[in-house]
C-alpha cells in the first residue's frame, strides 16, 4: 500500500504538474512531450516544464527540497496522495496525532480505524 512508483515513462503519458500557490495546490493536467534518460519535458495547452525524473520535480536548485517548486505525479500517485490526506483528514477528526511520517501508516492506521467503525476504506 504505498505510493506507487514513477515507473517508465514516455511521450504521451499524462502526468499531473502540481504547482503550490497561496492557499494550497493547483493541478495542471499535463503530457510528456520528451523523455530522456535524466529529465522530462512536459508541457500544458499553457506552459511548459523541465523536469527530472528521480526527484520528479524541477530540481533547479532554489526550493528543492523545501515544498514549493513545481512537482509531477502520474494519475495514480495523485490519486495515492489524495487517500493520504483523507486519511490525514480523518485521524485529525479522531484527534489522533501518529507521531510517524510514513504516509502508508497513516493509511493503514486509519482504514483499520474505519472498518472497526464500519466504515468503508479509504
Amino acid at each position: 500500500m504505498s505510493k506507487p512508483e514513477l515507473g517508465d515513462i514516455e511521450v504521451g503519458d499524462k502526468v499531473v504538474i502540481i504547482q503550490r500557490v497561496l492557499g494550497g495546490n493547483r493541478e495542471i493536467t499535463a503530457e510528456v512531450t520528451a523523455a530522456g534518460r535524466v529529465w522530462l519535458t512536459i508541457a500544458s495547452d499553457r506552459r511548459m516544464w523541465r523536469m527530472r525524473k528521480d526527484t520528479q520535480d524541477l530540481a533547479s536548485g532554489y526550493g528543492h527540497g523545501y515544498g514549493h517548486v513545481d512537482r509531477f505525479v502520474t494519475p495514480d500517485q495523485l490519486d495515492w496522495e489524495r487517500r493520504v490526506s483523507v486519511a490525514n483528514a480523518y485521524l485529525r477528526e479522531q484527534r489522533i496525532l501518529p507521531d510517524f511520517d510514513w504516509d502508508e501508516q497513516r493509511l493503514v492506521l486509519a482504514n483499520l480505524i474505519r472498518s472497526h467503525e464500519g466504515l468503508p476504506p479509504i
